[in-house]
Formats: structure tokens, C-alpha cells, sequence
């Protein structure tokens, strides 16, 4: 369980507050949403929740954070009380909205990225590699347990960064756009793994600049804007959500993996006359060194 009180949140050297007036609490097995555009104070808010803020970066930080019966109280002075990260990441892994951060990057594949934690901790290896099995199996990176992390894609740096958080075993995960970069598959993956540590207990934050399928399911939900709480529970963050610059998607999930056999498959479209056709049609534009490129388009049309 965790309680989180921000009374005012001030990055160094800022006069105006990052954050205010916010409370959030976190139980376990439960979906909190924040949602917030750009610049809302979202990410500022998940390093207050995996302690990396205040810590030594010169923000001030008024309010009180209890995890797990340990009560964290902060005057808003510059010397805030430093807490111990090793600890606390046991108790909260936090994916950034830049999952490469998350990850190590010394390790030479994915399977043993994915280990680096567990390894650490002095995991047994026989418990590890289930756990790395299993781990994959969820984010759909079988495929990927051979390849360097040094050369992933951008959605799979973020699919194994999840996978790295969530093999953990910590009881609260903060992931901050863990959809950004993903396509359709890969966005269902992560949904159906947050459903799964959901039912094993793991409390989730998810903020977010979207709402859709998932952040439905949510027990909790706060807006943010301009750093401050403006709407609380899903109701209210649905209403005030555009005004706050929160794109609204809340359609049906895609299916997941082992639903696929049922969804039926594409007719194509029907033939139509077209609605442009063209022929004999060029086209001139300055190239980089000042000649002008020019061409011909072939024969066709559009619709």
C-alpha cells in the first residue's frame, strides 16, 4: 500500500510548483490512472513515486510519502531526507516514458537483460530462468531473447523494459506511456500482462496522455493539469479529459494472442470507380543544390 501527499513539488532553480495539492493513494491488485497532456506533471509525478525526486537533484518537495509502513515526510526545504533506491525499487519499479533509461544496457541479449535484476538480488538461477521464461512469454519476446538490447526497436525497448520491471516481483509497478511507440499486438500484450499482475496482486499506476480500453478498468483515476489535480475518478477525468488536452480512445481492446483464431478475416474493399485519375502529369521542385528536379508521374488513379 502506498499514500502519497504533494502539497507542493518544485524543481531547482523553479519558483513556480511542478506539482500541488495532490493525494493518491495505491492498493494492492488495483489500476490507478493518471492522465494528463503534455506538460501536466505526469512524469515529475512517477519520480516522486519511485523516489528519484526530490532525492539529489535540488527539488523541493512538501508533502509525505508512506510505502509499505514507512512514513517519508518532506519540509519543502532543500535538503530533503535521501532515500535509500536500492530499497525502495524493491518495493516499486517505475518504467520511465524513455524505457531506455530502464534498461542496463551492458548485457549482450535480451534474456540476460532481462535476468540482470534477478541476478543482482541473488536470485536462484533455476528460479531466475523461469522467471525469465515466463516474463517473455507475457510480453511476446521469445523471439528476442538472442538479440543484443543495444539494437532494439523503440516498442521493443519498451516491451522488454516492462518485462525487466515486471519480473521484479515489486507490489506496485509505475509505468509511465507504456503505449507510446506500440503498435496494435503489441499494445494488447501489455494490456493482458497488466491484467495478469493485477489478479497476482501488483498495484499499477499508468499515467498516461490517452484514454482507452484499459484505463477503463481502473479502480482509480486522476486528471492532471498544470501540475494540479482537476478530477478524480473515472467519471469526472472522462468528462474534463479533452479540455485538459487527454486524447479520448476509449474503443473495444484488440484481442489477445490466443483470441486471434476468432476475429474474421478481412473481405477487402469493394471495387468502386475512382475518384481521381491522372495522366501524363509532371512535377519540378528545387533540389538541395539549387537545380530543380523534375519528373513525370506514371499513369493511375486514386480513391
Amino acid at each position: 500500500m502506498m499514500h502519497l501527499q504533494v502539497a507542493a513539488y518544485h524543481h531547482a532553480g523553479r519558483s513556480e510548483a511542478a506539482l500541488s495539492g495532490i493525494k493518491l493513494t495505491v492498493a494492492p491488485g488495483t489500476l490507478t490512472v493518471v492522465a494528463g497532456g503534455s506538460g501536466s506533471g505526469k512524469s515529475t509525478l512517477a519520480g516522486v513515486l519511485a523516489g528519484y525526486l526530490p532525492g539529489r537533484t535540488g527539488g523541493r518537495l512538501a508533502g509525505s510519502l508512506q510505502l509499505d509502513g514507512r512514513l517519508v515526510e518532506y519540509d519543502g526545504g532543500s535538503e530533503p531526507p535521501v532515500v535509500d533506491l536500492r530499497e525502495w525499487s524493491r518495493q516499486v519499479a517505475c518504467v520511465p516514458q524513455d524505457a531506455r533509461n530502464y534498461l542496463s544496457l551492458v548485457r549482450p541479449t535480451v534474456e540476460e537483460e532481462l535476468a540482470f535484476g534477478l541476478e543482482n538480488a541473488g536470485t536462484p538461477r533455476q528460479l531466475m530462468q523461469d522467471k525469465v521464461r515466463r516474463s517473455a512469454a507475457m510480453f511476446g519476446l521469445e523471439s528476442l531473447l538472442e538479440r543484443n538490447p543495444a539494437r532494439l526497436s523503440g516498442g521493443q525497448e519498451r516491451l522488454v523494459a516492462l518485462a525487466a520491471a515486471s519480473i521484479t516481483g515489486a507490489p506496485i509497478l509505475v509505468l509511465d506511456e507504456p503505449l507510446a511507440g506500440l503498435d496494435q499486438a503489441a499494445a494488447g500484450l501489455v494490456k493482458q500482462a497488466v491484467g495478469r499482475l493485477r489478479e497476482e496482486g501488483t498495484a499499477v499506476v499508468l499515467l498516461t496522455q490517452q484514454l482507452d480500453a484499459l484505463s477503463e478498468t481502473a479502480e482509480r483515476a486522476l486528471l492532471l493539469q498544470d501540475g494540479r489535480a482537476v478530477a478524480e475518478g473515472l467519471d469526472s477525468v472522462r468528462r474534463r479529459a479533452p479540455e485538459a488536452g487527454v486524447i479520448m480512445r476509449t474503443t473495444a481492446p484488440p484481442a489477445w494472442p490466443e483470441d486471434r483464431a476468432a476475429i474474421p478475416r478481412a473481405q477487402g474493399r469493394p471495387h468502386r470507380a475512382p475518384l481521381l485519375s491522372y495522366e501524363d502529369v509532371g512535377y519540378s521542385y528545387p533540389s538541395i543544390g539549387g537545380r530543380p528536379a523534375q519528373g513525370w508521374l506514371p499513369p493511375g488513379f486514386g480513391s
